[in-house]
């Protein structure tokens, strides 16, 4: 007997059903099309709620000039934004759904789908924002060169 499990029943192929299933209550669109427009979605829900741009501000802050000398408060904000920016480049990004109905009240956080012709309440935030420790700093260091 062969112990090898056929491709409906492999772990990820439930899963991948379990999602299709999931977005097939949310997403209005053709059998087999609804994974791409959720992609759609994410994205301009990403590129709206401006995030990636307030991290990129967090992940900048290991930039120093290294010509001159700076004092010991200097070195301290130095050392204080890299593991800030270190702290930036090692996060979740979490974004949530909701299904806009006109009766909805205004909401300054809708995304619009064109391609499905829907709005989304959205709601994105950053998550395991952790403050990375100052032991760890070489091994970040490492980690960007």
């Amino acid at each position: 007997m062969n112990n090898l499990l056929d491709a409906s029943q492999s772990p990820s192929y439930v899963v991948e059903r379990a999602f299709q299933d999931g977005i097939k209550h949310v997403i209005v669109a053709k059998d087999g099309m609804h994974t791409k427009h959720f992609v759609e979605l994410v994205a301009e829900t990403v590129v709206k709620s401006g995030l990636l741009n307030e991290l990129l501000q967090v992940q900048k802050l290991d930039a120093f000039d290294v010509v001159s000398k700076p004092c010991m408060g200097e070195k301290l904000k130095v050392v204080s934004d890299y593991l800030i920016s270190a702290t930036g480049k090692d996060l979740s990004l979490m974004i949530s759904f909701r299904t806009r109905r006109n009766s909805d009240p205004a909401s300054h956080h809708v995304v619009f789908l064109e391609s499905t012709n829907q709005a989304f309440d959205y709601k994105a935030s950053l998550i395991d924002l952790d403050m990375k420790p100052l032991k760890k700093m070489k091994h970040y260091y490492e980690l960007d060169q």
